[in-house]
């Protein structure tokens, strides 16, 4: 492993790492970049390490954020996050006997123990790849591919596992544990997830979630893709019409070192209209395939999703009626949750106009009603692009 200030030939290149820092100083950088670049996510926390590459080889070189990965104490192997970095990245084309020195931003568990790993997306082989010490005790983990379950379920399409008990498909160990379905996916999502729900609210009712567990039990580095889970009807057939979404955080899909495990989400919307016009909305099985060349497929029967969500119920619903609020026509009120459905009828039923965020201003345009065993009032938004009727329970006045 090189040390910060080593000259490393990996190929055509010379790699000097030349710093790397993390905590607050990190988030600094990112911050400086663009305002607008995400937190770390919970458990993570960024690390940038400043590289300078020399071209030695007789021909234009292209080097990039893709060619880097690290890794810390979890064993998840991470490539550089999505996030503006201007011009001060290190990607770009280097002449034979150029240089070039930039940025490489990442995402880690651990600092102290992170190790970043040069691997080439253009340069076939391993032969030129290397790894960079960029913590102060930075060392690759190591974890035992021995299986952890004492005993696995064989997960067939006519006896398929349930939620909880685990399955072993080729170089994998897997389980499900958990289940979300329509508000309960787009509470948990991601802002790009939420901003494709806000742009279709149609289609929320149709999305499901489910969370599990993988453990990589080969000797070699492995990455758990996202087609490696697949809903399937009750033959086993998996449904290529189905979208895959992007799941709420953890991600599930991942690239793990030998033994290494990880837990997540994976996410799709059944959701789609067959040459006949038929709505496919109804999955039997999850399909467990990691590759789809050589794997013998597995599957998970899919339980129903808690009931709040099962049928399509979303945010508005409560234990029980309340009395309704006393509001007047012209009253402007606020909402008081993320994710509150403002729907086109007084009807859990209803078509969802728009999905509204925390702290939205409606002017109250008629009286309540109740329906559904909820109090309903019909709304308009300030400006006035949308109305329809939002349950009382996520609005206060404002006055």
């Amino acid at each position: 492993m090189f040390q910060q200030g080593d000259v490393a030939t990996l190929g055509p290149w010379r790699l000097t790492l030349t710093s790397s820092v993390g905590g607050a100083e990190a988030d600094v950088l990112v911050a400086g970049w663009n305002s607008a670049n995400a937190a770390a996510p919970d458990g993570l926390s960024y690390v940038v390490a400043t590289l300078s590459v020399e071209n030695i080889g007789t021909r234009d070189q292209v080097i990039g954020l893709s060619d880097f990965l690290v890794t810390g104490k979890d064993g998840v192997i991470r490539h550089p996050p999505t996030i503006s970095i201007d011009d001060q990245a290190l990607q770009g084309i280097v002449a034979p006997g150029g240089t070039l020195t930039g940025h490489v931003p990442l995402l880690v568990d651990d600092f102290e123990s992170c190790v970043l790993w040069f691997e080439s997306t253009l340069i076939g082989g391993n032969w030129a790849n290397a790894t960079f010490a960029l913590g102060p005790s930075a060392e690759v983990p190591t974890f035992p591919t021995t299986t952890s379950a004492s005993d696995y379920v064989e997960g067939s399409v006519d006896s398929p596992a349930a939620f909880g008990e685990f399955i072993k498909v080729g170089d994998w160990e897997v389980t499900l544990t958990d289940i979300a379905e329509g508000q309960a996916v787009f509470d948990m999502a991601t802002s790009e997830l939420r901003a494709l729900g806000q742009s279709a609210p149609e289609d929320i009712p149709n999305w499901l979630a489910v969370y599990g567990k993988i453990k990589n039990v080969a000797p070699v580095k492995s990455f758990f893709s996202p087609t490696a889970l697949r809903l399937a009807d009750e033959s086993g057939e998996p449904w290529d019409h189905i979208l895959a979404l992007t799941p709420p955080p953890p991600d599930l899909r991942c690239y793990l070192l030998p033994g290494a495990s990880h837990e997540g989400w994976a996410a799709f919307q059944r959701t789609d209209y067959g040459s006949e016009g038929a709505i496919y909305s109804t999955a039997h099985l999850i399909q467990v395939r990691p590759y789809a060349l050589t794997d013998t497929p597995k599957y998970f029967s899919i339980p129903n999703a808690s009931s709040s969500n099962a049928a399509g119920a979303t945010v508005e619903e409560t234990d029980e009626t309340q009395l309704p609020l006393q509001l007047a026509v012209g009253d402007e009120v606020v909402t008081t949750e993320d994710a509150v459905n403002l729907r086109a009828e007084p009807s859990i039923e209803g078509e969802i106009v728009t999905v509204l965020e925390k702290g939205v201003t409606l002017e109250i345009v008629a009286g309540s009603v109740e329906a559904d065993g909820y109090v309903w009032f019909p709304v308009e938004t300030t400006d006035l692009r949308y109305e329809g009727f939002v349950v009382q329970d996520f609005i206060a006045s404002t006055s």
